[in-house]
């Protein structure tokens, strides 16, 4: 009768005689270029993957971008967002030409990249160039859009889109992502201390911005205009738009406040006030405010950056105007 230390040895003198004949076997396949051949069999038939880089994302891991109106027009002042393709592929079974195509949200696929020979090629990396008016038309996004209130809590459907970037062979998709973008994802509102002053009187401007999209850097900005005759013609609607400083007269006076970095749906608020202007009497004032974001990777035309650059108020929310009336004695 055999105890039952003696089974577990006997089992254990099996296993160890298992474990060895399977590394045997394992060894002389690997000796005779056998088990390469095997795997190289299966490697064949795998697949291709695909990794997609973005330039120009606020979230290294998240495919999206955000826009604002007025980058809608600007395709000929910033630099573009470079988007790149490699393939991980060890087979041959995908010779001839593979597409890099984009679906856009209303409209046909237009390709943007391709393979010509994926077999021969695939590990040769694809890039293509988007820029920020396609990808707002590519997302089915409109040109125009409503202001967004402070007590928003979250993102409406009218100010996301999505397309996708398909790798397309043979009437098949080999991969595909997508590419979500967002319109102008922050906000702001101005109250002015009061409505009427006299001359000596301080004003003061009351700020709160709040940030819905990605965390990223701030600054509000302000112009201050003297009103003295209306230039109506500058009211009618064209191409160009509206700008205010063919309408008003410009003081040059400006505001400024560097907000720093606000999270997702962070607020914050601040007094600014009005202490380095000079007014004059019997005068309507009008304070222009407007919050610009830093977005990563927009080269602007004059070398300057998000903050110096003539055109970062492209980068902008839309703007407010709040009035003001000086009194005389």
């Amino acid at each position: 009768m055999t105890d039952k230390n003696g089974t577990t040895q006997s089992n254990i003198h099996i296993w160890l005689i298992l474990i060895g004949t399977v590394i045997a076997i394992l060894v002389f396949l690997f000796d005779r270029g056998i088990l390469p051949r095997i795997w190289e069999g299966i490697e064949s038939h795998r697949p291709p993957t695909f990794d997609f880089i973005y330039e120009g994302l606020l979230e290294p891991e998240i495919a999206r971008y955000e826009v604002t109106q007025e980058l809608f027009h600007i395709d000929s002042l910033l630099s573009n967002f470079q988007i790149t393709v490699s393939a991980d592929y060890y087979g041959n079974k995908y010779s001839g030409p593979v597409i890099i195509r984009i679906l856009p949200t209303y409209g046909q696929p237009i390709e943007v990249a391709r393979w010509d020979d994926f077999r021969a090629m695939h590990k040769d990396i694809r890039s293509f160039t988007l820029t920020p008016s396609q990808l707002i038309r590519y997302s089915g996004l409109s040109y125009s859009y409503p202001a967004l209130p402070l007590f928003q809590n979250h993102l409406t459907e009218e100010r996301m889109g999505k397309f996708d970037i398909e790798v397309f062979y043979d009437g098949q998709a080999l991969g595909k992502e997508s590419i979500t973008v967002v319109n102008t994802p922050w906000t702001h509102s101005i109250q002015l201390s009061d409505s009427s002053i006299a001359v000596t009187e301080p004003i003061t401007a009351f700020v709160t911005v709040k940030n819905f999209g990605a965390p990223s850097d701030f600054y509000v900005n302000g112009l201050l205009y003297e009103i003295r005759d209306v230039i109506t013609q500058s009211l009618e609607v064209g191409d160009v738009g509206w700008w205010p400083d063919k309408s008003w007269e410009y003081t040059k006076e400006k505001i400024y406040w560097d907000i720093g970095e606000l999270v997702t749906d962070q607020e914050i608020s601040e007094e600014l006030p009005l202490t380095s202007v000079s007014f004059n009497e019997r005068r309507i004032y009008i304070l222009e405010t407007y919050v610009v974001k830093k977005l990563p990777d927009l080269k602007f035309p004059d070398s300057g950056d998000w903050i110096s650059s003539d055109e970062s108020w492209r980068i902008r929310d839309q703007p407010l105007y709040s009035t003001f009336v000086v009194l005389g004695p």
